[in-house]
């Protein structure tokens, strides 16, 4: 089953750490299918409430936990890095869900650029939502 498992019946109690270790789990193992259908249910949760899924609304880290897992996977693009279509979706649902990146969004995606033009493209999108930059981000951009 798909309900985030773990813990006793806590229903819509679940906390989305909980959540993310299970999608954690899921890319570490190699189920990425899983971990992206964990993911749809916190999703609709969030986005349509009709629906009747209980789970937790996605957080930053959430996106973060999925972009990172992703391009930890090593099939495909440059250097083993996934192409962007993998997973750029990702970043329209931050949108959607009114999640905002931070410092560890915009480091993970600048490691998973391929060429210069997209590296900076990165970086800008960084900073026109205003993502506080810190050594580590500086670290990928230079890497």
């Amino acid at each position: 089953g798909g309900g985030g498992g773990g813990g006793g019946g806590d229903g819509p109690s679940q906390s989305v750490a909980a959540w993310n270790m299970a999608l954690r789990a899921r890319l570490q193992c190699g189920d990425r299918a899983g971990a992206v259908r964990l993911y749809g249910e916190m999703r609709s949760a969030a986005l349509e409430p009709a629906s009747g899924v209980v789970a937790p609304r996605p957080a930053t880290d959430t996106l973060n936990t999925l972009l990172a897992g992703f391009g930890g996977s090593g099939d495909g693009g440059a250097a083993g890095r996934p192409p962007p279509s993998e997973w750029r979706w990702l970043l329209s649902d931050m949108g959607k869900l009114g999640v905002a990146p931070d410092k560890f969004t915009l480091a993970t995606l600048l490691r998973l650029q391929t060429d210069l033009r997209r590296t900076r493209d990165v970086w800008r999108w960084g900073r026109g939502r205003r993502v506080r930059r810190d050594a580590r981000t500086w670290h990928h951009l230079i890497e």
